[in-house]
């Protein structure tokens, strides 16, 4: 017998409000678009899907010029990375910042305009970062793979594309950077939604049923 409860969030901690952080520490315009992927850079994390998100933003910033991918995290792959974007010419466009601690990285999510997660294989078990995006009240875009396509409720809370497909990333992406008001409703949508589920005191409680149930 298997019960699932997922991890929580303080949503105190990862509450709604708008930040330039990530524009002011930058030195990019606070008009600018964020896209912002949170993760490790590693070859044992390859299935997050990083070399997708930068194939897909070559052809968002043909949409958008405006835009900037940020790239939080460290791991041994961030100098194959880094010649990636520059064989497409975007290099000046994407950042990473490297290590980014929780304080600071919560200002990161709410400087952001969405918040993706591409993996490509089970490994995914959750996918905590877009909880933590929709606990700011970012729309979140993510894969139809492991856990991934049981936080994020397609079309309310954010979007779901095919993994390993960077066309079909690339239009959720440019879908929600232009259009601010249903960026905005998503992003609602996505607060109360981990207010309802994913909250410490929900896996609390949920904990409690489990070991109730079991010595009954």
């Amino acid at each position: 017998k298997l019960r699932w409860i997922p991890p929580g969030v303080d949503i105190n901690k990862y509450d709604i409000g708008n930040s330039f952080k990530i524009h002011d520490d930058h030195g990019i315009p606070r008009s600018s678009k964020i896209v912002l992927f949170v993760g490790q850079m590693s070859k044992a994390h390859a299935h997050k899907g990083i070399d997708d998100l930068i194939k897909s933003f070559k052809r968002i910033l043909d949409d958008t010029k405006e835009a900037y991918l940020f790239l939080v995290g460290k791991g041994d792959m961030i100098l194959e990375y880094k010649k990636m974007c520059q064989s497409y010419g975007i290099l000046d466009n994407v950042i990473f910042t490297g290590f980014v601690d929780e304080t600071e990285l919560i200002e990161y999510y709410k400087s952001s305009d969405v918040v993706v997660l591409p993996s490509t294989t089970v490994q995914e078990g959750f996918g905590m970062v877009l909880i933590e995006g929709n606990a700011c009240g970012k729309p979140v875009i993510g894969t139809k793979i492991g856990g991934i396509q049981y936080v994020i409720k397609d079309g309310e809370t954010g979007l779901l594309v095919p993994p390993k497909n960077p066309e079909a990333l690339a239009d959720a992406i440019i879908k929600l950077l232009s259009n601010e008001d249903l960026s905005k409703k998503m992003g609602e949508n996505g607060r109360k939604l981990v207010e309802q589920n994913y909250t410490w005191k929900r896996t609390v409680e949920m904990t409690e049923k489990v070991y109730n149930e079991a010595i009954e």
